[in-house]
């Protein structure tokens, strides 16, 4: 971000701040209570949140209420089967680095004088997130207390008077992001007791894949950089496994991975199906919903996959255990799904929040030399949880 930007938002920042002691009492008016959801975070944190989104309407019902949802542009046209009553997209790097178009969402956000802003994402970004909550002004708002994990000590007490009611943060900081979910909705209604996964019921088969036979998807991107992800020629290795048993093969990823995809496919012994860079996300969504099987590393469409209870498998490494891979023991009976098989290497400096303390060939070794037979194995125990016997070599 260039420095124009950074005085851009911090102007910004203070202009509201200020504005916030002057505020003039509401007239209340006869309306539908206005709640503001945002939830800015990506695919995968998303694709966790989903259930949780959709049982926003139990606790408030349409008579009574409206629920807009402001989500990220990347993933927002999957949430419009979650029954809110309306939904503003928004691009949080736009947002940080294009005065004009921050301008513009703040001063939507400021017109609506919604009445509830709900803030569930855990590691929210004081820039954003919560620049939309001190602009919303909203009567209640609700949040997660800021942890020094994401903001300095002088920064939390800013950021955390912005909202209303602040759910305690510390007994959840190594917990699952399913469980956090939970937490935060059980905060508005500790009654609940049924989630319902919205991920159960997904779109046909994309009409690319309609002469393909049950097929695997491939997912050899990560969205974390090119450190962070398993050898993609390995990945082929097991591709070629599964083409021998009859399976077409098909992979999947965002443009800039298109190198990734052909490594990986120059294993199979005849044309498969590359449709790195060629789909949107609700295409990219049905792709895995209807895959027999998938493989990848960890990122988003791992997560989608699995919320859509299809048996999946993930390479993993060890920055941040628990949080999102592997799945609690819960998720099962909470959300009726199967969670991933999850494949990782031990490593002393686990928790290291992708810091690695190793340099050079050594760096990122929990992901990129977990042996090629490790997976085989799992991969395997999946194959065979489809009712297939025999092996994959």
């Amino acid at each position: 971000m260039q420095l124009r930007d950074k005085i851009g938002l911090f102007r910004d920042f203070v202009y509201y701040k200020s504005r916030a002691f002057f505020r003039r009492p509401r007239v209340e008016k006869a309306h539908k209570e206005r709640i503001l959801v945002v939830r800015l975070d990506r695919i995968g944190d998303f694709a966790l949140y989903a259930p949780f989104a959709k049982g926003l309407r139990k606790i408030y019902p349409k008579e009574r209420y409206t629920l807009t949802l402001l989500g990220r542009s990347l993933w927002l046209d999957l949430a419009r089967t979650l029954d809110f009553d309306s939904y503003e997209e928004l691009d949080p790097d736009k947002f940080l680095a294009d005065s004009n178009y921050r301008s513009g969402k703040l001063k939507w956000v400021a017109a609506q004088k919604f009445d509830l802003l709900l803030q569930p994402r855990f590691y929210r970004e004081i820039l954003v997130e919560d620049l939309i909550a001190l602009v919303a002004d909203a009567p209640r708002s609700v949040a997660f207390a800021s942890t020094t994990r994401h903001l300095q000590p002088h920064l939390m007490r800013y950021s955390d008077r912005i909202y209303t009611e602040l759910l305690d943060s510390g007994e959840l900081l190594n917990t699952h992001e399913l469980i956090r979910n939970l937490v935060f909705l059980k905060y508005l209604a500790p009654e609940l007791s049924r989630i319902e996964n919205p991920w159960k019921t997904h779109s046909p088969t994309p009409p690319l894949l309609s002469k393909a036979s049950p097929y695997v998807v491939f997912l050899p991107g990560s969205g974390k950089g090119k450190e962070l992800i398993y050898p993609p020629e390995n990945f082929g290795e097991l591709a070629q496994k599964l083409e021998d048993r009859g399976f077409s093969i098909v992979v999947c990823g965002t443009a800039d991975e298109s190198p990734l995809s052909a490594t990986l496919l120059r294993a199979c012994r005849s044309p498969q199906y590359d449709l790195t860079g060629e789909q949107n996300i609700t295409e990219f969504a049905a792709t895995l919903a209807n895959a027999t099987m998938i493989v990848g590393n960890d990122t988003g469409g791992i997560h989608i996959g699995a919320m859509s209870k299809v048996p999946t498998l993930a390479v993993v490494g060890g920055g941040q255990p628990r949080i999102f891979l592997p799945y609690p023991d819960s998720a099962s009976e909470l959300l009726g799904i199967t969670p991933p098989i999850v494949v990782n290497r031990s490593c002393q400096y686990s928790g290291c929040n992708f810091n690695c303390r190793f340099s050079g060939e050594n760096s990122y070794e929990c992901i990129r030399k977990i042996p090629v037979a490790q997976i085989e194995e799992e991969l395997f125990r999946l194959y065979c949880s489809l009712g297939n016997q025999g092996t994959l070599r």
